[in-house]
């Protein structure tokens, strides 16, 4: 897995009953009003808040200890919402110029999704997808090239992205040999 320096986090985030699903229309309401934007950042409330600082503290506990960079750092959650008839136009990419630690929180899979996925691309070129689930969360090194696989369902999937810019190099914080 040292080619895929990738932490899997599964039932990351703690909902109060029925939260789940009152947040999820919050966020495709949001998105639906912003004329389905790619990567919309969701207004801050207390579930963004807290999403981020779980992950921030996720992050610190299965990574070195890292400091948050105070003139850097943005704790904004960008959403992207996709199915059949909404495919986002994002493809293979990475985040070299905006963090050192990126996220991805899966709010909603779809239950008979087809296709979906997300996948990974190591330094030598080889592929690792995965098949997210509802409340997992992927927390990865910005260098790390990936690309959401466009859901073939009605149903949207609905991934939220957050980025960490903090005090150490990336080779550091995932203690990648040189």
């Amino acid at each position: 897995m040292k080619d895929f320096p990738i932490i899997r986090i599964e039932d990351f985030y703690s909902f109060k009953e029925k939260e789940q699903e009152s947040i999820r229309r919050k966020v495709i309401n949001q998105i639906k009003r912003a004329d389905w934007d790619n990567n919309y950042v969701l207004k801050e409330d207390a579930f963004t808040e807290n999403l981020y600082n779980q992950f921030v503290k996720t992050a610190q506990k299965h990574l070195v200890k890292f400091n948050l960079n105070p003139k850097l750092n943005r704790p904004f959650c960008f959403a992207v919402a996709s199915n059949q008839d909404f495919i986002p136009s994002v493809n293979w990419h990475n985040h070299l110029m905006t963090s050192t630690i990126n996220s991805v929180y899966y709010l909603h899979i779809p239950k008979k999704m087809k296709g979906g996925e997300i996948e990974f691309k190591s330094r030598r070129g080889d592929i690792l997808k995965i098949t997210p689930r509802t409340n997992e969360l992927y927390i990865f090194p910005a260098w790390l090239w990936h690309n959401p696989i466009n859901v073939e369902s009605k149903e949207l999937r609905l991934s939220i992205n957050m980025e960490i810019i903090c005090d150490k190099t990336m080779k550091e914080i995932f203690n990648e040999s040189k």
